[in-house]
C-alpha cells in the first residue's frame, strides 16, 4: 500500500483538525477567534478550571491560519513515521493521549488567565517518541534521519522559548510524554525478541 492510503490515520487527523478550525473560525459565531471563544470550545485554561473534555479537544483548536498551517505541515512530516511504527490505531491513541498529557501539563503550570490551544503538544509527543525509537530502538529508515530529527527538535525547542505566546509547558509536556511512550515501546519490543 502506497501514498496517502498507507498513512490514512494521519490524513484523518489533519482533516478533522482543519474541519474543527473552519467550524470554529467561520461556522460558529463567525468572526475573529477570541480567547473567550477558544475557552468556550475547550481551550485549556489554568487548573482547576480546565474540563476533562478540554484535555483532548484543545488539541484540535487553533488560533489562526498560520497556527494550524504550521502544525498540520509538521504533522504531515512527522505523523507517517509514527503511524508506520505503531500502526494506525495505536498511533491515534498515542496522538490523543500525547495531546492530553501536554494540555494537562499546561493546565497545571501556566497562568490561569491564559487560554492554550493547538496540536503542537501532540506533535512534540510524536517527535519525542521518534527520538527514542530511532536512537535506542529500531534505527531510522535513512542514515541522516536521526540527525535531522534531533536538529528539528532542537530548533523547535529554541522557537518555543524565543517566540512569545507559545505554550511552553504544552511542548514540554508533549515531549516528555513522547519520550516515556518511546521508552516503553522500546522495552516492550525488546522483550518480544
Amino acid at each position: 500500500m502506497t501514498g496517502w492510503r498507507r498513512f490514512w490515520m494521519t490524513w484523518l487527523i489533519i482533516a478533522v483538525t482543519v474541519a474543527v478550525f473552519l467550524f470554529v473560525e467561520h461556522g460558529y459565531q463567525p468572526g475573529a477567534i477570541t480567547a473567550a471563544k477558544l475557552a468556550q470550545w475547550g481551550g485549556v485554561v489554568g487548573w482547576p478550571y480546565t474540563s476533562w473534555r478540554s484535555l483532548i479537544f484543545s488539541t484540535f483548536l487553533h488560533v489562526s491560519w498560520v497556527h494550524i498551517g504550521s502544525n498540520m505541515v509538521s504533522l504531515y512530516v512527522i505523523g507517517p513515521w509514527v503511524e508506520l511504527a505503531l500502526g494506525p490505531w495505536e498511533y491515534l491513541v498515542f496522538y490523543l493521549l500525547g495531546g492530553a498529557a501536554a494540555n494537562l501539563t499546561t493546565a497545571w503550570l501556566q497562568p490561569a488567565n491564559v487560554v492554550a490551544v493547538g496540536a503542537s503538544g501532540a506533535i512534540f509527543a510524536l517527535i519525542g517518541y521518534l527520538a527514542v525509537r530511532w536512537t535506542w530502538g529500531a534505527g531510522p529508515p535513512a542514515p541522516r534521519a536521526r540527525r535531522w530529527l534531533w536538529t528539528m527538535l532542537a530548533l523547535n525547542l529554541l522557537l518555543t522559548v524565543a517566540v512569545p505566546h507559545i505554550a511552553v509547558w504544552d511542548h514540554v509536556g508533549g515531549l516528555a510524554f513522547g519520550f516515556l511512550w518511546g521508552i516503553g515501546d522500546v522495552i516492550r519490543r525488546r522483550r518480544r525478541f
